[in-house]
């Protein structure tokens, strides 16, 4: 048995200690460094690297553990060969793929189990909502908001409702163009007596039906286009006037001081500078395409002048006596009038320039 000298421990701790504390190791002076790193037991942190302070001290390389070193310490000393080592080194990589697949199945079953939840919570609902008393029945959405007729220009009206119009007027007469307009009709409306400065619209309106959010037909009354109108009376103007004009327009008589009535229509305008082109290109034919609800085309000079009409630039065709048979004028770039009288003119254009 190989006996160790206390001395010898001694001065390898000393040495030991002075690696661990970075001091220079110097031969002949061990007492001197006893004194400066002491001379107590090793606690476990300086134990862990005494070998290798021990190795550094003398100047050697400590030696580091791989998996070379692993291989042969197992084969030396636990007497495996290196078949077995790596039928294991293999059972435990698949082993480590098998956790991850397992981890992965694990986030599955949980997402598909919330899923189940939320699913059985939504049906759970309808049940229950179906299984609430009539009387506390939420409302659907149409019978919260229920379909409403609406005014001329943006859709239908009800036979009750009064119409608004582009003029304030003293009455209304109300004309169904569903089975067509006759002009020689229209013109017997158009030439009853009136009282004297009074103005009645001309309502002409279409019919459609539709079912409403009850389940009921119901059938509402729109009023029809200006385009829609001239198209009834086979009345062709200029491509160019169609283009200019808009869809809402008010066909009406006024009441002069006689109490003869004269017509007059009003229509918006979309595009000034069409309509303006179209109305001087219609001229030579307008008379005659407005007849017989603008009177007859006889007893005309033929052509149209301009003229100051109650402050109002304007075209004018007179008869042979030189009274106003027709007369038209944009009183501004977004309304047009015309008729008949000089009369009717002057009142009809006063109302429109106080909108």
């Amino acid at each position: 048995m190989v006996r160790i000298k206390q001395r010898d421990i001694d001065k390898k701790r000393v040495l030991a200690r002075a690696a661990l504390k970075g001091m220079p190791v110097i031969k002949g002076q061990r007492k001197e460094q006893e004194e400066q790193v002491g001379d107590a037991p090793f606690n476990k942190k300086e134990a862990g690297g005494f070998a290798n302070a021990l190795a550094a001290a003398k100047g050697e390389v400590p030696s580091i553990r791989t998996y070379r070193t692993d291989v042969a310490d197992a084969v030396k000393h636990k007497g495996e060969t290196l078949a077995s080592i790596a039928l294991k080194e293999k059972i435990h990589q698949r082993n480590k793929k098998g956790g991850r697949r397992e981890v992965k199945k694990g986030k599955g079953l949980i997402i598909a189990g919330i899923t189940v939840i939320i699913l059985s919570a939504a049906g759970g609902a309808a049940l229950y909502a179906n299984m609430l008393p009539e009387t506390i029945r939420f409302p659907s959405l149409a019978s919260l908001f229920p379909k409403k007729t609406a005014p001329i220009g943006k859709g239908g009206f009800s036979p009750t409702e009064s119409m608004p119009t582009i003029i304030p007027v003293n009455g209304e007469l109300r004309i169904n163009t569903d089975n067509g307009l006759s002009s020689a009709q229209l013109a017997e409306t158009l030439t009853k007596t009136i009282t004297p400065g009074n103005i009645n619209n001309i309502y002409l309106y279409e019919s459609n039906a539709f079912v409403n959010a009850e389940g009921d037909t119901v059938t509402e009354y729109t009023p029809i286009s200006a385009k829609t109108f001239l198209k009834l009376l086979n009345v062709t103007p200029p491509a160019s006037f169609l283009f200019g004009i808009g869809d809402e327009f008010m066909l009406g008589i006024h009441g002069d001081a006689s109490g003869k009535a004269a017509p007059f229509l009003i229509f918006s305008i979309a595009s000034y500078p069409q309509a303006f082109a179209g109305m001087l290109a219609w001229e030579e034919t307008m008379r005659s395409d407005l007849a017989p609800i603008f009177g007859s085309p006889q007893g005309n000079s033929g052509t149209f002048f301009d003229a100051i009409v109650n402050k109002n630039d304007a075209r004018v065709r007179t008869d042979k006596n030189g009274i106003v048979r027709f007369i038209y004028s944009f009183v501004d770039k977004k309304t047009l009038l015309i008729t008949t009288s000089q009369e009717t003119f002057n009142a009809i254009a006063s109302l429109l320039k106080q909108r």
